[in-house]
């Protein structure tokens, strides 16, 4: 079973290295790990402060990196407009979450 610690841990190692995938693949896995955290903190998990600072950090580079994103992965962010807002990765083309 998959913790919410691994989760949190493969989505930190794949924002460290987002830019250097080629694949759509492997920047749409990165998003589903996110939103299984999303998912996990929907549900009444917790973030341990460790937790919340390498999520903090993981999601900061996201943003860092949202135009290379928008710009080498468009089809990743078409038709996503039945995406809630709550998972704003999947809408990092139309600018930065408020």
């Amino acid at each position: 079973m998959v913790t919410l610690d691994d989760y949190i841990a493969i989505y930190a190692e794949a924002a460290q290295y987002i830019t250097n995938y080629e694949e759509s693949s492997e920047v749409t896995n990165a998003f589903v790990n996110r939103e299984a955290i999303t998912d996990a903190l929907e549900r009444g998990e917790e973030l341990t402060p460790v937790q919340r600072e390498v999520l903090a950090k993981a999601d900061a580079k996201l943003l860092a990196v949202r135009p290379t994103l928008a710009k080498r992965f468009p089809l990743i962010f078409e038709a996503r407009n039945d995406i809630p807002a709550v998972y704003w990765w999947w809408h990092l083309d139309r600018g930065i979450p408020a």
